[in-house]
């Protein structure tokens, strides 16, 4: 058996397929109780977000990163949330959160003291969890992602055309975190057109939700960030000479959605933590699949996010990390933000899955959702189909966490989901190193459709969702429609 990594001093477990349970009798019912057992009883203790993990062992750094799990919750999702300016505000506590993980000095953070500037990193190599942008009304700040884990590099957006470019080029990633990005990208356009007349600030916006929109076309968050954005112009008249107030009430409206994001994935975390098994006598087993933490989805996290409640919760956890070849999100920026949380993981090759399955064991997976169809087929990353059909093949639930923004009830089934082709590029070279004969052909899709019946359950932030998923989807968009407020009415 293979040793686990050197800096997690948990060993992978050694039992048998045979003695691993199964969570073939995980909790139905989504209640805000920790998940049962797959016997079904529910006897595990409630998850308690106040000190359920003071009793574990360990200080220094493992310390660090467990407050600035708690910190990361509480403050950003409880409190930021609710204040004015709420995008400056999300991204000024999560920096100060995640310096405490870079200083690794918790008393130091009590105090009050100044955090390091994380608004002006280094160069090198980088350390911390990180948000995926930060906001200033005029710029756009993005963590360049395809430098992870080598780099910590930023590139600044200040038109829409540079936030097109950085979606369509993968500097930014994550349907949640595209949806929020593309929103401020209108919210530049908007700005910018503050002086333009009625007529042409309403033809150049809708040229550049268009833009937007294509940039990464499977990601229907961008297009449900935009939707939200337009109507809000047309609530406030889109043909008013007031373009102060159009900028206005666009920069309130991406401001709304991001603040939203934090809170709903939060939610969603809850949700599908008191859905998972409590393992008596061993930690939590779970496998995910490319990189949905808070660099692909703004503050927060789906289907990492899980993995972030568990820790905030004080749960015993490891992490099985899908490499997610081509572009290897798993291996550069998943294990990448689970190691800056001192979170136990191993990465492994997509095609070893079905291996780790049967000899390892795996309580649960956890994918999140670039498009959910009205029928509860879903499109992910590359890969998550085969995953699904071996998760179901040793009876392993997969769980979809994801937002109702990734919700398209207008597309009855994943196969009229449109699925981006990648260029070849992506697929024959490794930074720059090329792996294939120049003269071969590749086909480089970058997402696959998982049908509904392969999928356990889809977590939203309105509640666990069970098959036949389609019912329970359109309640969960109507509940989540329902809980926002028009913000055209606050200008």
């Amino acid at each position: 058996m293979p040793d686990a990594p050197s800096s997690d001093p948990p060993r992978l477990n050694d039992s048998e397929p045979k003695d691993r349970a199964m969570n073939d009798g995980a909790s139905k019912d989504g209640a805000p109780d920790v998940g049962a057992p797959p016997n079904g009883d529910r006897s595990g203790a409630s998850a308690d977000r106040s000190g359920a993990s003071a009793d574990r062992s360990g200080a220094g750094p493992d310390l660090a990163r467990r407050h600035f799990f708690r910190a990361f919750a509480d403050q950003i999702v409880h409190t930021a949330a609710t204040v004015a300016g709420v995008a400056g505000e999300l991204q000024r506590t999560s920096a100060e959160a995640a310096s405490v993980i870079l200083r690794g000095d918790v008393d130091q953070a009590r105090r009050g003291a100044a955090p390091r500037d994380m608004d002006n990193p280094p160069a090198g190599a980088p350390a911390g969890f990180r948000t995926a942008f930060r906001w200033d009304d005029r710029r756009l700040i993005l963590i360049d992602q395809r430098q992870l884990p080598n780099e910590l590099v930023e590139v600044t957006c200040e038109s829409p055309g540079d936030v097109v470019r950085a979606i369509r080029d993968m500097v930014v990633r994550g349907a949640p975190a595209m949806g929020q990005v593309a929103a401020i990208g209108l919210a530049l356009a908007a700005d910018q057109l503050r002086d333009a007349g009625p007529g042409i600030r309403r033809a150049t916006l809708s040229g550049t939700v268009t833009a937007l929109r294509n940039a990464r076309p499977t990601a229907i968050n961008v297009r449900w960030a935009l939707d939200r954005c337009m109507a809000a112009i047309a609530a406030a008249g889109e043909l008013s000479e007031d373009g102060a107030r159009i900028a206005e009430v666009v920069r309130l409206e991406a401001e709304a959605i991001i603040a939203e994001a934090a809170a709903d994935h939060e939610r969603l975390a809850t949700l599908a933590l008191a859905d998972l098994p409590v393992p008596a006598d061993r930690r939590l087993e779970l496998l995910t699949h490319c990189n949905t933490g808070p660099l692909a989805c703004g503050q927060f996290g789906t289907a990492l996010g899980v993995v972030q409640a568990a820790v905030h919760a004080g749960r015993d956890v490891h992490v099985f990390v899908d490499e997610t070849r081509p572009y290897l999100q798993g291996a550069r920026i998943t294990a990448w933000e689970l190691g800056q949380a001192g979170v136990p993981h191993t990465i492994i090759a997509d095609a070893a899955a079905g291996w780790v399955f049967a000899t390892r064991g795996v309580d649960a997976v956890l994918v999140g959702a670039d498009r959910i169809a009205a029928n509860g087929d879903t499109a992910n990353k590359i890969g998550t189909y085969p995953l699904a059909v071996l998760a179901q093949r040793h009876g392993v639930p997969l769980y979809v966490c994801a937002p109702t923004s990734s919700v398209d009830l207008a597309t009855p089934d994943g196969s009229l989901i449109p699925i981006e082709q990648r260029v070849r590029s992506e697929l024959t070279t490794i930074r720059g190193v090329v792996i294939a004969p120049p003269e071969s052909q590749a086909l480089n899709p970058g997402f696959d459709v998982t049908p509904a019946e392969l999928i356990g359950a889809i977590v939203t932030e309105e509640g666990v969702l069970r098959p036949p998923f389609g019912p329970g989807l359109v309640r969960a968009v109507e509940a989540a429609a329902a809980r926002r407020r028009p913000v055209a009415a606050d200008v």
